[in-house]
């Protein structure tokens, strides 16, 4: 089950996939999740995924992206 949380508009769901974990991104009001959310290939890194999540929509929202 991904565990799902708010960001500054975005909704963010951290997931399994393979033997690591990907962050799916969603803009606000979308139902489609953003092609190149972060990921990591660490069984171990879903926390250290969430914050690569906040500063990635951290450099979307400044423009950096």
């Amino acid at each position: 089950m991904p565990e799902k949380f708010d960001y500054r508009g975005y909704s963010i769901a951290i997931r399994p996939a393979g033997s690591g974990w990907v962050a799916d991104i969603y803009p606000p009001d979308s139902t489609t999740h953003l092609a190149d959310g972060p990921q990591t290939p660490d069984a171990d890194g879903a926390d250290a995924l969430r914050d690569e999540a906040c500063r990635y929509v951290d450099d979307l929202l400044s423009g950096e992206q």
